[in-house]
C-alpha cells in the first residue's frame, strides 16, 4: 500500500514539474513574442519613415 502511495506521489510530483515546464515556455514564448514586437515594429516605422524623408 505505501509503495502504491509513493508511486502516485512521483507521479503527482512529475506531473507539477511538466506542467511547470509549460508554463515557463508559455512564459518564454510570450515574452520572446512581446519582445520581436517592440523591436520590429519601431525597426519597421525607423525604416519607413526614414525612406520618406531621405527619398
Amino acid at each position: 500500500m505505501s509503495l502504491h502511495m509513493g508511486s502516485t506521489e512521483n507521479a503527482l510530483k512529475e506531473l507539477e514539474r511538466q506542467r511547470s515546464r509549460e508554463m515557463w515556455k508559455a512564459a518564454l514564448g510570450a515574452f520572446l513574442i512581446m519582445a520581436f514586437i517592440y523591436v520590429v515594429i519601431p525597426v519597421i516605422l525607423i525604416i519607413y519613415f526614414g525612406d520618406l524623408k531621405n527619398p
